[in-house]
């Protein structure tokens, strides 16, 4: 028999074990050494409040989650045999499995597995009646999971019955248990059976991993295997699982869960949300066709595409997992045919050379002002890219004498229209901005204006070229485009009070990343969302973030609310409404808000969402960007479309909502696919707590140890990459921040973890965490 040695390999454990006033196992300690766990289902072990526990428990440690239904037998831990009859078998899992499913839904997880217990256990492998109504079971319940049985000849009959029924099958093996030559384990009687040495049972863990093990006559027994089992109630088990994992890291074997199931049978491993993948091609001719290369996947057709972003040496590409996987994205960009790079279109831009900073600049390179003006209007400029601020173009390249660092102390606001320089790069701020360039001038049109039929004067790969004028007005800020129709078909609220930030936002600004836009989008996606499902609105529909203090809001048509989130409890008409619940409201009722201090972000919702006025697909606001405002005294929001005359109230807590620790654990995950977290960086980032000094729309910024970090090639990144520059303190990139990024990003945060992130208090305590996704 031939084996293979796996690149990777999943660890488990029993767990969830504990029930009423008797604790049993090291859940807490254990989970995360593991990369998979059997709860416990209360037949033999465990009860309600532990499998929640231990559901949340397994998600914040990115474990796949696997049922472990056995018989009803508290007092025997299920370890004795019991005569059920196969109806009663499939009755009790399937009774099991429904308990845990229940959990899951709460939490949005997903089963990965089921792991028959203790007798249960070998009676399904030895009986192949118990085995069919097992398997018959999980076939008609959960079909998409897979079933552990015993790796060796024990479990070929267990396996050929799962197979029948369709079910997917991964084989397991035990570093605590000795095998007999026949390929079964030894009976705990014998004198060996059972391996007590953490050491001994890691070596037999990477014996196991590479396809064989010794069995208990000193024999080599081939054996494949997918998973390794410990056991959570052995009192060596932290122990062991720590041996086991370092003795498999020597041998480059990496732990990981098992994945789920495709509907084509294979594995693939779990996905959450979107992923990204980065094109990097070496030569600088590839590297100039980016922005053509860009254009030509979007318009592409592919599925799944969400933004794709061009930098000097870089595609940023993000994603879609559940619809198309980074094979075939990876296949399209090696084989895509491009223009070339000089086929870009030619803009003159016209400017007046009379920025604060000439006179400085004109002392420092010796040259006359007019000469700095000339010299630097000469050259034809290349669009590299757009970031910072919507608009911006970053353009090379900088005549060689006026390359001159940015300035040491960078403004708090450059003046909007503002032509600038550093280095090699010339840039233009379409609007107000913080920045250290050097000013030049001032162009007279605007590269970006929102309310142009084409927001965009230039966009990556255009060629640039600057015509010298004298005089000229300044040109006015650009002014905010408003997101919802001045007056709405069916109107719903009117402003009375705006509160200090009140914003229109939905799922974000999708495709748009190469025109310097920002994502947007709510910051805690997994309120907005409840939001609305209270009042049965379409996913994604636009709803009004709430930040501080809240609005006061009249309303003007009959219809329902729901508001969820943290840190506002909304009143109507004085009545306090329960969190995270919906109720009808009637014309003249007023919707107040009062801060609880328990969070930052809230979330109105109104029946069948707000009436929008999208912008590039969008209504979710981009202050910066002049893409809608915070409320104003005044404004007129609508309902959609009309709203149903009756609505039910309803309520839906988020179990974390009610249980939030002192701690709080985010995953880490690597940026990017085919990327890793660097060793260095992972050790530093989870070594101890970091505390939250600030968060906003940006990012959260932190204080504590430092992180190796430093300067990158400017490139984009996902929402949640965790961003170290050179001072090592890190930050977390959300959804407003730049589309570029010139600093280390290491990892990036599970997008699960940031609904519990974006709602902490300055002070709290963040501790990272390796994640799986």
């Amino acid at each position: 028999m031939s084996t293979t040695k796996p690149l990777t390999i999943d660890l488990n454990a029993d767990a969830g074990e504990s029930f009423g006033n008797w604790t049993l196992g090291h859940d807490s300690a254990l989970f995360p050494l593991l990369t998979s766990v059997n709860l416990a289902l209360g037949f033999h072990a465990g009860d309600p409040m532990t499998l929640h526990g231990a559901v949340r428990l397994a998600q914040e440690h990115g474990l796949g989650i696997g049922a472990h239904p056995g018989y009803p037998d508290l007092a025997g831990f299920g370890r004795r045999a019991m005569a059920l009859s196969p109806q009663e078998i499939h009755a009790s899992v399937v009774y099991q499995i429904g308990a845990l499913s229940a959990f899951l839904t709460l939490e949005g997880a997903e089963l990965q597995h089921v792991k028959a217990h203790g007798a249960l256990y070998m009676r399904v492998h030895e009986d192949r009646a118990a085995g069919e109504a097992f398997c018959e079971a999980l076939a008609r319940l959960v079909p998409q999971a897979h079933l552990m049985v015993l790796a060796g000849a024990a479990g070929e009959e267990l396996a050929h019955t799962a197979a029948a029924h369709g079910l997917s099958v991964r084989r397991e093996a035990f570093p605590e248990r000795a095998y007999t030559a026949d390929g079964r384990l030894a009976s705990r009687s014998l004198p060996g059976s059972s391996i007590h040495d953490p050491a001994e049972a890691a070596r037999r863990a990477v014996q196991m991993a590479q396809g064989w093990v010794q069995t208990l006559e000193g024999e080599r027994l081939e054996m494949r295997v997918d998973t390794l089992c410990i056991h959570g109630d052995n009192p060596q088990a932290v122990s062991i699982a720590q041996h086991i994992g370092a003795a498999l890291a020597e041998q480059g074997l990496r732990l990981a869960p098992l994945g789920k199931r495709t509907p084509t049978g294979q594995v693939a491993p779990p996905t959450h949300h979107v992923a990204a993948l980065y094109h990097r091609p070496e030569s600088e001719a590839e590297q100039l066709t980016l922005p053509r290369l860009a254009e030509a996947l979007l318009a592409s057709g592919l599925p799944g595409l969400r933004d794709v972003v061009p930098a000097y040496k870089s595609l940023y590409v993000e994603y879609d997992p559940a619809q198309l996987g980074a094979e075939k994205l990876r296949g399209w960009l090696a084989q895509a045919e491009v223009q070339d790079a000089d086929t870009g279109r030619q803009v003159e831009i016209p400017v007046c050379y009379d920025g604060e900073d000439l006179p400085e600049i004109a002392e420092r390179t010796g040259l006359s002002a007019a000469e700095v003006a000339r010299l630097h209007a000469e050259p034809t400029y290349r669009v590299r890219a757009l970031g910072f601020v919507a608009g911006f173009p970053f353009m090379e390249t900088t005549p060689g004498p006026l390359q001159l660092p940015r300035r040491a102390t960078p403004r708090p606001a450059v003046p909007p229209h503002s032509l600038a320089m550093a280095g090699a790069q010339t840039g233009i701020y379409p609007a107000a901005a913080p920045g250290g360039w050097n000013l030049l001038g001032r162009t007279l049109t605007a590269v970006y204006d929102p309310h142009r039929a084409d927001p965009f004067l230039v966009r990556p790969g255009d060629e640039v070229r600057f015509v010298a004028q004298h005089g000229g007005d300044p040109l006015p800020a650009p002014t905010p485009r408003l997101l919802w129709p001045a007056e709405p078909g069916f109107p719903a609220l009117r402003v009375r009070k705006p509160g200090i930030m009140g914003l229109l936002m939905d799922g974000g600004r999708l495709g748009q990343g190469r025109f310097g836009l920002v994502r947007s989008g709510v910051l805690d996606a997994q309120a907005a969302t409840i939001a609305n499902d209270l009042l049965g609105n379409a996913p994604g529909s636009a709803v009004l973030e709430l930040h501080l203090t809240g609005p006061t809001l009249e309303v003007l048509g009959a219809g329902a609310i729901a508001c969820t989130g943290l840190g506002l409890q909304a009143q109507v008409n004085g009545e306090a409404l329960p969190p995270y619940s919906s109720r009808q409201v009637q014309p003249g009722d007023v919707i107040s808000f009062v801060p609880d201090g328990q969070g930052r972000v809230s979330y109105l919702a109104v029946s069948g969402g707000f009436e929008v006025s999208p912008f590039l697909g969008s209504a979710s606001t981009d202050v910066r960007a002049r893409l809608g405002r915070p409320l104003q005294a005044g404004d007129v929001l609508g309902y959609a479309a009309r709203p149903a005359p009756q609505h039910v109230a309803r309520q839906f807590v988020p179990y974390w909502v009610t249980q939030r620790p002192a701690l709080t654990r985010l995953r880490l995950l690597p940026v990017a696919d085919g990327e890793t977290i660097p060793d260095e960086a992972l050790d530093a980032l989870c070594a101890e707590p970091f505390q939250l000094v600030d968060l906003d729309r940006m990012a959260a910024r932190l204080a504590g140890h430092a992180v190796p970090g430093g300067e990158i090639t400017s490139e984009a990144a996902p929402i949640g990459t965790v961003q170290v520059p050179p001072s090592g303190v890190p930050l977390i990139l959300l959804n407003d921040k730049g589309t570029l990024g010139g600093y280390s990003r290491p990892a990036r945060v599970h997008p699960d973890d940031l609904p519990h992130l974006v709602q902490l208090l300055a002070g709290r305590q963040i501790q990272f965490v390796p994640g799986q996704g």
